[in-house]
This record gives C-alpha cells, sequence and structure tokens, in this order.
C-alpha cells in the first residue's frame, strides 16, 4: 500500500471515529451537533486531510 492510500484511510477513519462519537454524545446529552467539538473535531480533520493531500498531488 502507497504512502498515499495509507493517509487517506487514516484520515477518513479519524474522521468517521470523531463524526461516531458525535453522534453518540448528541443523542445522550441532546447537544446541537455542529456545536459539538467531536464534529468540529472531525471537520478540521477532513480539512486538514484535504489540504494535505492536495498539496501532495501538486507536487
Amino acid at each position: 500500500m502507497s504512502k498515499t492510500a495509507a493517509f487517506d484511510i487514516t484520515v477518513i477513519l479519524s474522521a468517521l471515529t470523531c463524526l461516531f462519537v458525535a453522534v453518540l454524545d448528541r443523542v445522550k446529552a441532546g447537544v446541537a451537533i455542529s456545536s459539538n467539538p467531536w464534529f468540529i473535531s472531525a471537520m478540521v480533520i477532513i480539512f486538514l486531510g484535504y489540504l494535505i493531500r492536495k498539496k501532495q498531488i501538486e507536487w
């Protein structure tokens, strides 16, 4: 497996884990999901992964 594929899988799994925890926390606490720290973490992971991947493609 190449490094880029491993990186993509890591980003996807990390984001999915954060989203899963955000949904569970939303059900338990009744807080809006967009203000949940786990949801925000997932969005940051996806955004940073996108930026890093875009930079790798440009090189």
